[in-house]
């Protein structure tokens, strides 16, 4: 017997309750998706695909089974409970391990479009075909895109658990990703763009193809600079990769784990004045906003770093559970195929109140950072870093000769202490947003 997606969570709640089960919790996924990919102006990719799934997570005696199924055949859906039962079993107890409690259901952002649910392939088509043309267009020194992709969900949501749990919110995600190569005058080099949007009309508005051709051409031609101590202008993109190691140190199961170096921190001055860390899960339009997070915990806005003081960790429920406070609507869920794990939602700086020109125009002597060719070496539990990248010289000012590849080294925590300004343009990137930032004296290894 095949069930709907409304009928199966109960089924599964009333068969795991007959099992004697402490607590249950089920989760429903639907799914429709489109990819787009061009290359040459040429469609090499064009597929959709629907899906339903569902996960079932439970505690018995104190230890968590998971599994999920894309089936919704009442015999499938007896082998899930099986397989999670059978994991519960296997596994150690966790006194800090739990389901959230039945709640009023919150007011949810606004996650959905209407006109992309609607959306016909044709625009889809053409949005990619039209980024990787201004990718083409934007620099002589472009060669060629590996590929302009487009990529969507159309998706519905449900968590019910036998607490009395149930919500269920509809949402849309879109997004861009372009790749090419640019040819300078002594070697090649390639360039990223990206952006993901709850809405096409925002991602229409996302430059993605030249922000990709600008990142490839300044490497193609840069020279490597000399090893010196300077003020460093990072652009939003190359932000990032500093942000998430921070952001990540912030999760309240890194800091119980001693795997963050803000342990014991909570209260102290850990950054500039000009630090302001937060973590939003209800703003409109970001893909990591939702009304309630992977475990049902309603999402809300925490405040992590404040006028460079650290306020908050946070938290999904076990660690919540494990410090004493409560959740912070931080449990993330890529979809029915994983568990709930932490995870930050919306998280971005904020508080710029500097153009980035000025920004620029104000280092008499350093280097604007545009992007990382290798973003692997930044620890969130010592704070050392190591990053190749690229950039541009800054001179009295402006902005000269293009640089690449130099090595940006140090530790998080001095990088935090040196920020001596926050731009206005905060930029998003998918789930995480940043401005232009300026840093003084961080060591840059060069060819020199």
């Amino acid at each position: 017997m095949k069930l709907s997606a409304i009928e199966a969570p109960d089924y599964l709640l009333e068969a795991a309750g007959r099992r004697g089960i402490e607590q249950a919790e089920v989760l429903v996924e639907t799914a429709r998706r489109t990819r787009v990919e061009v290359s040459g102006g040429r469609v090499e990719e064009l597929g959709h695909a629907y899906e339903v799934g569902i996960a079932l997570r439970i505690l018995r005696d104190g230890a968590t089974g998971f599994s999920f199924t894309a089936s919704m055949e009442s015999a499938a859906l007896e082998g899930l409970l099986e397989r999670s039962d059978a994991a519960a079993r296997a596994a150690t107890p966790d006194e800090y391990a739990g389901l959230c409690e039945a709640m009023p259901a919150p007011e949810s952002p606004s996650i959905w479009d209407p006109g992309l649910a609607r959306l016909k392939v044709g625009a889809k088509l053409a949005i990619a075909k039209t980024e990787e043309k201004a990718c083409l267009s934007a620099d002589p020194r472009i060669k060629s895109v590996i590929f302009s992709r487009y990529e969507d969900a159309v998706t519905t949501t449900r968590i019910v658990n036998s607490r009395g749990l149930d919500q269920a919110y509809p949402g849309t995600v879109c997004r861009l990703i372009v790749f090419c190569t640019a040819a300078g005058r002594t070697k090649g080099s390639m360039g990223e763009g990206a952006a993901e949007e709850r809405t096409f009309r925002a991602l229409r508005g996302r430059q993605v193809g030249r922000e990709a051709a600008k990142r490839a051409a300044i490497a193609a031609d840069g020279i490597p600079p000399e090893t010196d101590e300077v003020t460093l202008v990072f652009k939003p993109w190359a932000a990032l990769s500093f942000l998430y190691a921070v952001i990540s140190a912030l999760s309240g199961e890194a800091v119980q784990l001693g795997q963050s170096m803000f342990v014991g921190r909570q209260g102290q001055v850990v950054a500039s004045s000009l630090v302001n860390l937060i973590d939003d899960g209800r703003l409109a339009g970001r893909p990591g906003s939702s009304p309630v997070d992977g475990e049902g915990v309603p999402r809300q806005t925490t405040p992590l770093i404040t006028d460079g003081v650290l306020r908050a960790y946070y938290h999904d429920l076990r660690s919540a559970r494990r410090a004493g406070v409560p959740s912070t609507g931080n449990s993330g869920r890529p979809g029915y195929r994983s568990p709930p794990r932490q995870a930050p939602s919306n998280a971005y700086l904020g508080g710029g109140t500097t153009p980035p020109g000025r920004l620029i125009s104000s280092v008499d002597y350093g280097i604007e950072v545009v992007s990382f060719t290798d973003t692997g070496g930044v620890s969130g539990i010592t704070g050392d870093f190591s990053i190749a990248a690229s950039g541009r010289r800054i001179r009295h000012g402006q902005l000269s000769e293009s640089l690449d590849p130099f090595t940006i080294c140090g530790n998080l925590r001095d990088l935090l202490a040196r920020i001596t300004g926050v731009g206005t343009d905060l930029t998003w990137f998918g789930n995480l947003g940043s401005p232009t930032v300026r840093v003084e004296g961080l060591k840059v290894v060069g060819g020199k």
